[in-house]
């Protein structure tokens, strides 16, 4: 058993230390070739049938613990791939020692109970959070499909009672609208994968270069269009609406915002 806690070591350490060697010469995180290194001290600890291997592995999984809070928060996906091996890990050394105390185990086994119920917490906050925004807006009840899924929760889902499944058989074209790629080009951009979004009365979308224009969703008659020739190997599939504020803010590709001024657009 012992040789196989140490090759399972050995594995580990080498598996962090050597890449984060290399990621810390690039100017990344120091975290990885610590820890692969502490780790690597534990399987020489255990192969000399050391009992603080046990100590120091533990001490170096509290260590990436809060490393991992600091890092990503409270996030249970994002701490899943940081926590989860080696806590197993640490169980598996408890498991080859059968003199570990009761006490030493509570200590241990502790911090993570409070971080798992901190996440289930936070991960309940989250999808109340998700539900509420799910909800309709009054700006949805009024027609407006501002979000590629209408709400920010994506519900794809519209109060608008106009049109329903018994009189849907009787719908007709009303107008149609031609983004300007007709032909297959050598990027194979006539294919149009485009959800529009409809904000304060316009409706917005873009071609497959990236070109975006608002039309008059009573007519389709083109309100206004703009080239943004940013990149014809990118393949627009649609466009977002953001607030001053997130454009102020910096949160959204500079260079890649437009500003609707009435009823035209500029990029800004």
């Amino acid at each position: 058993m012992r040789i196989i806690t140490f090759l399972l070591l050995l594995a580990t350490g080498l598996a962090m230390a050597l890449p984060g060697l290399w990621l810390a010469s690039l100017g990344g995180s120091l975290y990885y070739a610590v820890a692969g290194t502490l780790i690597l001290v534990c399987a020489w600890l255990v192969l000399r049938g050391s009992a603080f291997a046990i100590t120091l592995y533990w001490l170096t999984f509290l260590g990436t613990l809060v490393w991992s809070l600091w890092e990503v928060g409270l996030d249970g996906w994002a701490l899943m791939p940081r926590l989860v091996y080696l806590f197993m890990g640490g169980l598996w050394l408890l498991a080859t020692r059968s003199s570990i105390r009761p006490a030493t185990l509570v200590a241990l086994l502790l911090p993570v109970l409070g971080v798992s119920g901190a996440i289930a917490f936070g991960n309940f906050n989250h999808a109340a959070s998700a539900q509420e925004q799910s909800q309709p807006s009054q700006a949805t009840a009024s027609g407006d499909w501002s979000n590629y899924g209408n709400s920010q929760g994506g519900t794809r889902y519209s109060p608008l009672d106009q049109i329903t499944p018994a009189n849907a058989s009787k719908l007709q074209q009303a107008w149609a609208y031609h983004t300007g790629t007709f032909e297959r080009d050598k990027h194979s951009a006539h294919q149009l994968e485009l959800t529009p979004i409809m904000v304060d009365g316009l409706l917005y979308g873009c071609d497959t270069h990236n070109a975006v224009y608002a039309l008059d969703p009573a007519t389709g008659k083109q309100v206004w269009r703009h080239d943004t020739k940013i990149d014809m190997e990118a393949r627009g599939r649609g466009v977002p609406v953001a607030h001053d504020a997130d454009v102020r803010g910096g949160r959204l590709v500079p260079g890649r915002i437009f500003e609707a001024l009435g009823r035209g657009g500029r990029q800004v």
